[in-house]
């Protein structure tokens, strides 16, 4: 009988995204997660996407938070829906920007681009360091 040695699982790197990126990569993940695919990908996709959506609660929060703080009613909106004012465009975009700019390090496994269905370079370009060669 032969024993094999013990292997430590790989380490998984920790990677650095901002906020901005994974809500970009949030949405090629989304779209990814509706194609048919084997399962050991499937299961790494899904894994993915539910680590990137549980990051970027706080952006959506806060984006919202800022809409309706410097936002209207859109007139006629039978939902109630608020928009930015137009007046308060210049204040919105900056703050915006700085809650995009903010750091988050995810320690995950990237999805290799040799396992990937066809799909658009413009999704491949949301993914980001989300996909390794």
């Amino acid at each position: 009988m032969t024993v094999e040695a013990f292997r430590a699982k790989e380490s998984i790197p920790a990677l650095a995204f901002t906020l901005g990126e994974l809500v970009e990569a949030d949405a090629a993940l989304t779209r990814l997660l509706e194609v048919r695919l084997s399962a050991q990908l499937a299961y790494n996709v899904a894994k993915l996407a539910k680590i990137v959506k549980k990051e970027t609660t706080h952006y959506h929060e806060r984006r919202d938070a800022l809409i309706r703080e410097l936002g209207e009613p859109v007139p006629g909106d039978p939902n109630g829906a608020i928009r930015v004012a137009p007046a308060n465009m210049a204040a919105f975009v900056p703050r915006l920007q700085e809650l995009m700019a903010v750091t988050a390090t995810l320690t995950v496994t990237p999805l290799r681009l040799a396992d990937l269905p066809e799909m658009t370079g413009a999704d491949l370009v949301r993914l980001g360091v989300l996909v390794t060669d």
